[in-house]
């Protein structure tokens, strides 16, 4: 079973990189862009911040067995980081978290793909594809779709909390106390 595993396993890294370039040129005749590309740029992009969250964790002690398990393969961690980094990534700032800021980082960056892609095709001359555009306005919609909504919650959430009480506001003094 462990042979058979193994061998897919070969087979499958062997033939990786042709799969990934004939998808990219699939990719590129059909739609006019590399969205596979794409894709890697994105999950390359979610993997660093993810690696940079585990860290901060490691950092932070919440991961205590992690850092033990290090230790015990011989890596030394180095274990500074700027405070107010450690405190954004465990607490936010007025709502807004880590995971946020890289969600929000990521939609710019798909923007600004879109926005080179229009260019270039404007420049050569040509109209963009429709279909390449709405691909575009999807993926930007999806993530802003998991970005906002809960990020707009956690903003009047906070602002709730830092609003006074109708109770506290005295007649006449248009809502504000001095």
């Amino acid at each position: 079973m462990a042979a058979v595993v193994g061998r897919a396993a070969l087979i499958g890294a062997q033939y990786a990189p042709q799969a990934l370039s004939s998808a990219k040129n699939i990719s590129l005749e059909a739609l006019g862009y590399d969205f596979v590309g794409l894709t890697v740029k994105l999950v390359i992009y979610y993997l660093v911040a993810l690696m940079f969250a585990k860290y901060l964790e490691l950092v932070a002690g919440g991961a205590n067995l992690l850092k033990n398990f290090l230790a015990l393969l011989g890596f030394q961690v180095p274990l500074f980081v700027p405070q107010a980094v450690l405190d954004f990534w465990q607490n936010g700032y007025m709502g807004v978290k880590f995971w946020d800021v890289v969600k929000t980082i990521s939609l710019a960056l798909v923007y600004w793909e879109y926005s080179n892609y229009r260019r270039a095709q404007l420049q050569l001359g040509r109209e963009p594809s429709p279909v390449t555009e709405g691909i575009f306005w999807l993926l930007m919609g999806f993530i802003a779709m998991i970005t906002f909504p809960e990020l707009v919650q956690r903003l009047r959430d906070v602002v709730a909390m830092t609003t006074p009480a109708p109770s506290d506001v005295q007649p006449g003094t248009g809502g504000f106390t001095f």
